[in-house]
């Protein structure tokens, strides 16, 4: 029972950090051609969560699938790990 907690708390964070990802994304528009050019504000608040949240991933990518795994690993930060644990789910098949 603890352990189904503990993967559907890992599954909500990954929701969560995919929300926020969305978010923080740096975007700008050009609102017309010869326009003026117009940029999303970011929320610090966002972006503190998201990076907690993503602290709190590192620290447990085991209890995602390997689709959310993929996902992740195009990110900087969750590259290596992922990396490594989908290495060796393959070496174990």
């Amino acid at each position: 029972m603890e352990n189904q907690k503990t993967r559907e708390y890992y599954q909500k964070l990954y929701i969560e950090y995919k929300e926020l990802k969305k978010k923080t994304a740096l975007k700008a528009q050009d609102l017309k051609p010869g326009g003026k050019i117009e940029t999303k504000r970011i929320s610090i608040k966002d972006l503190k969560r998201r990076i907690e949240v993503e602290e709190e991933l590192l620290k447990s990518l085991d209890f995602l699938s390997d689709d959310q795994l993929i996902e992740l690993s195009g990110d900087y930060s969750f590259y290596k790990k992922t990396y490594d644990i989908l290495r060796k789910k393959r070496m174990a098949e």
